[in-house]
């Protein structure tokens, strides 16, 4: 939601308020987007591609799902993270 803080505040300032509802919906946004990306990905570039193959694996692609995945027993990670620690999961796929 931060980084979508910054493109909404400054829309809303020049253009219209009304950008400032985009900052919940951000998230959606931005994990859609991730998703398109990398279902194009993997539709060009997996072997198998019937079964829904390429959806399970533009789903587990994800860095959002990665970081969810590896941190889900940790009671306490909200609390420990770092600002956009979901970044370094790009390089990972």
């Amino acid at each position: 939601m931060e980084i979508a803080a910054i493109p909404s505040v400054l829309l809303s300032l020049y253009v219209s308020a009304w950008w400032l509802l985009l900052i919940p919906l951000f998230y959606y946004i931005l994990y859609g987007v991730e998703w398109f990306i990398s279902f194009v990905y993997h539709l060009f570039t997996d072997n198998k591609i019937g079964n829904g193959e390429v959806n399970k694996n533009a789903y587990r692609a994800s860095a959002f799902e990665m970081e969810a995945k590896l941190n889900q027993d940790n009671p306490n990670y909200l609390k420990e993270r770092k600002w956009g620690a979901w970044f370094r999961y790009y390089g990972t796929i």
